[in-house]
């Protein structure tokens, strides 16, 4: 049977069979820091108190060079939300995978690739 966690972290049913041992590891070690909810307890009561204050952020006034990733199977339906965030910041690169979950997994390698090269390109192009 399917863990219910793992619905919980946002892994579509049959995405955990092609987890590589390496994500297998990174899934593991995020259940463990979500099993000790009680040192995030005054974070989760932080953030269900603002969430219905929000207030829009100024996207087009982040200058800092951006990278955002976000896949179309997220159960949480992220990808919306992350591709309208790219288009109203300047300095952004963007890698949508079709799959992955939440978490990005079973496909973790080709985006820690896109990540290192984001993070060592030698100049950031502004649009």
């Amino acid at each position: 049977a399917r863990p219910p966690l793992l619905g919980f972290l946002g892994i579509p049913p049959g995405l955990e069979e092609r987890m590589t041992p390496e994500e297998q590891i990174f899934v593991a070690g995020i259940v463990r820091t979500l099993l000790t909810v009680s040192r995030q307890q005054a974070g989760l009561v932080n953030e269900a108190k603002n969430h219905d204050s929000r207030q829009r952020a100024a996207l087009e006034q982040i200058t800092a060079p951006t990278l955002i990733i976000s896949t179309a199977d997220d159960p949480f339906a992220t990808q919306p939300g992350a591709k309208y965030t790219a288009g109203q910041i300047r300095n952004v690169q963007s890698v949508w995978p079709e799959q992955g979950g939440h978490l990005l997994v079973g496909g973790l390698e080709a985006l820690w690739a896109a990540q290192a090269q984001f993070l060592h390109e030698p100049e950031i192009v502004y649009r």
